[in-house]
């Protein structure tokens, strides 16, 4: 009996020992990490997780091809010098290497040349080298003598530049009959000029120039209204030949013969001025004892107040009513 107990009791405590070992086994493995689990635990792990696994892999593999295309097409841009990313190496060497190489070549042609380039901007200077030039052609044959000075007055009206210098050298050397000369040349280059605006080859390069002009932005709804009268302001304006020649083309409303009678009553009126300063300039350089000629210091006074006063404030005040005009007709297209 005792013996019988002994291993009854023995087979129980054994019983438990087993028991107690495997539940904490199963518990201690039901703690591990994923990893750790047997394979018989795994299972159904897998089985829920699949569908998980397979989008975390296709996102991932979105996100790499998105990442590669994004880097490829950066490559091809920076290739290509495209729009959004910096100018390739070589052609910002290229730029630097231009820079470097023009500036000193300008600065040394405009030291070679700095006394017939000041010429250009003293009026003495071109003066005395158009009387020179005049009283070579005062040697040729008369018909031949006007043809040139006329042809070279048209270019200089069509370059812009101040014709008052060569008209007074041509009273001093024409006399009388500079008016003449001097208001046709004058005529002829603001004709060809016109004509370079509207119609010619660099019509098109002109007016895209000067279209951004605040000043012809305005002109241009008041020249609707009436061309006439904007095409004599413009030649009455103290804005360069080039504006008003090239300015007066642009402006469609300005027709062909508003811009010659213009011209013509504008440059015809101050080649006679001129002419007579050169006629009076060479008269006293013969006769040092003349008197002073009144009627000719009183219309220069006239020239320079016009020039000084009344044509700034003409300008400002047709500027100021152009402006107006623009606010009231956009004032009424809101309404």
């Amino acid at each position: 009996m005792r013996i019988m107990g002994t291993s009854r009791l023995q087979m129980l405590l054994s019983i438990l020992c087993l028991f107690l070992a495997s539940s904490g086994g199963v518990v201690s493995a039901l703690h591990r990490p994923s990893r750790e689990l047997p394979a018989s635990m795994m299972g159904w792990r897998n089985d829920n997780d699949s569908s998980r696994i397979s989008e975390s892999s296709s996102s991932q593999a979105f996100v790499s091809a998105r990442k590669v295309a994004t880097d490829a097409t950066h490559r091809s841009l920076q290739v290509s010098g495209g729009t959004g990313s910096a100018a390739p190496a070589p052609a910002r060497n290229t730029k630097k290497v231009a820079i470097l190489v023009s500036v000193p070549t300008v600065a040394y042609l405009l030291w070679t040349f700095r006394e017939p380039l000041g010429a250009i901007f003293n009026k003495e200077k071109i003066q005395s080298k158009t009387l020179e030039i005049l009283g070579k052609l005062d040697s040729l044959p008369k018909f031949e003598a006007n043809a040139c000075y006329v042809g070279g007055m048209a270019l200089w009206e069509v370059f812009g530049l101040s014709t008052i210098p060569v008209e007074t050298a041509a009273g001093m050397v024409f006399g009388w009959n500079g008016v003449l000369l001097s208001g046709s040349g004058k005529l002829l280059g603001a004709i060809i000029a016109f004509f370079l605006g509207r119609y010619g080859a660099l019509a098109h390069w002109i007016q895209s120039k000067l279209s951004s002009n605040s000043f012809l932005q305005l002109a241009s709804h008041s020249t609707e209204d009436n061309p006439l009268m904007v095409a004599f302001l413009m030649k009455m304006s103290s804005f360069p030949e080039t504006i008003k020649n090239y300015g007066s083309a642009i402006l469609s409303p300005i027709k062909f013969w508003m811009f010659v009678f213009a011209s013509l009553v504008h440059g015809t009126t101050f080649s006679a001025l001129w002419t007579y300063l050169g006629v009076d300039t060479a008269a006293r350089l013969e006769n040092t004892s003349l008197p002073a000629d009144g009627r000719l210091q009183f219309l220069l006074g006239v020239a320079l107040f016009n020039g000084i006063v009344i044509s700034p404030l003409s300008m400002a005040y047709w500027v100021k009513s152009m402006q107006k005009s623009k606010q009231a007709s956009q004032k009424t297209k809101e309404i």
